[in-house]
């Protein structure tokens, strides 16, 4: 029987508890896994969205009024809510009656947010503390979801996220052995590669996304050729009670430099778009997430050639590791 490539990392995640597991990055002074962030479906979305902001996250558990994880809200629901204030094609009319729209964001709550949806989507997925890892990266890989919550004792002490299944597996290169080797042009599913011009306006962009349901477009100049991204972790860009609707009619470019300039933990962002060959491999895929903090990566076909072909996400990561 041929022995799995991924064999010796999955052992490694079936040993290792979730307690024993850490964050790359963390803005909290609280000890990992004694505590996490959490709202109930009745807290007002512009503290949510503070919360995201200042904690420099992208989701957080929701509670039921008993306490009991219920699911998530994240940047991807509260982008979509906020394009729904407005038209298919914004106009000056609708900037105009901006400011009453920016106060329905200010008096929503989690619960209309969750709303929007035509099917509930909480699938609240769970993980007792003392779980292996690898429980963790089966769920996600196979149930399609992003994090899970880390319950103890009828509490929730934690979130594991995709990001955090990366850096694992960074620092546990090692245990890939020739595997690491493999070309991203086996990694990547087909694609096709949503983009906007850069000079098209921030909420187009944001839209877009939401009709499509995805959480990030690449940025191109009028040639096709990658210049940046946007995702919907940038709405942060319009401020923590919309004092800066506005800025999502500036063009795309304009946001994302104003968002580099004003965003706290904006130093997290990248500053150039990144991009990786087919011929590169999965050791340089999981090094870049991992130390500059994205969630993908546009593949291009060369250094001089940057018009995006696919993209890599840590979806594909991690679903490409299971050893079956």
């Amino acid at each position: 029987m041929a022995v799995a490539k991924f064999d010796q990392l999955a052992l490694s995640a079936i040993r290792t508890p979730l307690k024993l597991v850490h964050p790359r990055r963390c803005n909290r002074t609280e000890t990992m896994w004694s505590s996490a962030i959490t709202v109930s479906s009745q807290t007002k979305l512009p503290a949510v969205f503070e919360m995201l902001i200042s904690e420099n996250i992208l989701s957080a558990v929701v509670l039921s009024e008993h306490g009991k994880v219920i699911g998530f809200i994240d940047m991807a629901d509260i982008v979509n809510y906020t394009v729904g204030l407005f038209g298919a094609h914004p106009n000056e009319t609708e900037l105009a009656e901006f400011f009453a729209k920016s106060k329905r964001f200010r008096e929503v709550t989690v619960a209309d947010v969750m709303e929007q949806h035509d099917k509930p989507v909480w699938r609240p997925v769970t993980a007792e503390r003392d779980f292996s890892l690898f429980y963790s990266l089966e769920a996600i890989a196979r149930l399609g979801v992003h994090r899970l919550a880390v319950v103890h004792n009828d509490k929730v002490v934690g979130v594991v996220t995709e990001s955090m299944i990366i850096g694992w597996c960074y620092v546990n290169l090692a245990k890939m052995g020739d595997a690491r080797k493999t070309p991203v042009s086996e990694l990547t599913r087909s694609y096709f590669v949503s983009s906007i011009e850069e000079s098209e306006m921030a909420i187009k962009a944001f839209k877009h996304m939401s009709e499509r349901k995805l959480s990030a477009l690449a940025v191109v100049d009028k040639n096709g050729n990658l210049k940046d991204t946007i995702s919907t972790r940038d709405l942060k860009g319009i401020g923590a009670d919309a004092e800066m609707f506005t800025r999502l009619w500036e063009s795309v470019s304009e946001f994302k430099k104003k968002v580099r300039k004003t965003t706290p933990h904006s130093q997290s962002i990248p500053q150039q778009p990144l991009y990786v060959l087919e011929s590169d491999t999965l050791e340089t895929v999981i090094t870049t997430m991992e130390k500059q903090a994205v969630h993908r990566l546009w593949v291009v076909k060369a250094a001089d050639n940057l018009r995006p072909i696919n993209v890599i996400t840590q979806s594909d990561v991690i679903r490409y590791i299971l050893p079956y």
